[in-house]
């Protein structure tokens, strides 16, 4: 039984070249939308239009992340499954454990697993913000009901109080006469 012979360098399956500069992007977008979720009571209008934009932001990057996490995972068993391949090859007596090892030890498995760790955790966080846009837009709906109701209410007392104020000036108008 032989010793277990390393790849060379060159030869293993490279990760995404892309996918850094795509989870930055995805990082950086999921920061600027958490302002967004703070509700300012005094433009509610501006605030119910702008919010399906929001919402179909939030939605699109969690389908975008959603794919990109399928995709590294993809690549990472395809990265495994050639590294194992040219280890069997070169190795023929090698035992499960130790071709195991190799692999996990692999600095381009390496890089694939943390960069598929953050698109996981990426994915989960957009899928939070969509959620979160959601409850928001309940949140969004009730508080424009209650100030549409308490805008009823306010000239509902101010007409009365108007009411009021004018049939009282026309009776003492009356007893002036």
């Amino acid at each position: 039984m032989g010793t277990l012979k390393r790849l060379a360098p060159g030869r293993e399956p490279q990760p995404q070249p892309d996918a850094e500069n795509a989870l930055d992007r995805s990082t950086r977008l999921l920061g600027e939308d958490h302002a967004y979720l703070v509700i300012d009571t005094t433009d509610l209008d501006k605030m119910l239009v702008e919010h399906a934009v929001r919402l179909d932001g939030a939605a699109m990057e969690y389908a975008l992340s959603l794919s990109c996490r399928d995709e590294a995972e993809l690549l990472l068993d395809r990265m495994w499954a050639q590294l194992d391949g040219e280890i069997r090859a070169s190795n023929k007596d090698a035992k499960e454990a130790a071709i195991k090892a190799l692999i996990t030890l692999s600095p381009k498995i390496q890089t694939q697993q943390n960069l598929l760790a953050r698109w996981k955790f990426l994915t989960r966080s957009w899928e939070g913000r969509v959620n979160s846009h959601k409850d928001r837009r309940y949140t969004l709906l009730e508080t424009s009901r209650r100030e549409t109701l308490l805008y009823r209410e306010t000239n509902a007392v101010r007409s009365e109080t108007t009411a009021r104020t004018d049939d009282s000036a026309a009776g003492y108008r009356r007893q002036g006469s």
